[in-house]
């Protein structure tokens, strides 16, 4: 992952690191519209463009959170690099960019995820409000556990 510009005012950004017990190129299947499926709870994709959720630049689908719509776009998606950045819209809400780095750190994979977030709205505001450090910490600790769940069930 490169070095982050820096924040917009008003832009909250939280970073993570999740391990995982394979190769970086497998890791960053897992942070997939289609990998997601095996190991985050609730987690439907719908796809529109392309059909099958292949995660190819420009792609798009959608999830449902809390009630809402989300409209997800493929920016970037580097499976050499073990690199990929996606566009999350929660419409009337929130801007998300999602920004998934897997580097090798010794017999595990560091999945650096990085979220980039900038209120739409007074209701994204008070989400911001609770997207604390605490809060972020928590949520990638939970995606390590699934996601090591999910390996061991394979």
């Amino acid at each position: 992952m490169p070095n982050p510009r820096p924040a917009l005012p008003d832009e909250v950004i939280r970073t993570g690191t999740v391990r995982v017990a394979l190769s970086p190129g497998e890791a960053l299947d897992l942070f997939t519209a289609r990998g997601e499926i095996g190991w985050a709870p609730g987690w439907w994709p719908r796809y529109v463009t392309p059909a099958d959720g292949e995660p190819r630049e420009g792609g798009v689908w959608l999830t449902e959170q809390e009630g809402q719509e989300v409209i997800w776009r493929v920016e970037r998606f580097d499976r050499a690099a073990g690199a990929a950045e996606y566009l999350r819209i929660t419409p009337g809400n929130r801007l998300v960019t999602v920004e998934v780095d897997c580097r090798p750190s010794g017999e595990h994979t560091a999945a650096i995820v990085r979220y980039r977030a900038i209120a739409l709205s007074e209701s994204g505001r008070q989400w911001l409000d609770g997207f604390t450090e605490e809060h972020y910490a928590a949520m990638m600790a939970e995606w390590e556990t699934l996601i090591a769940a999910h390996l061991a069930a394979r």
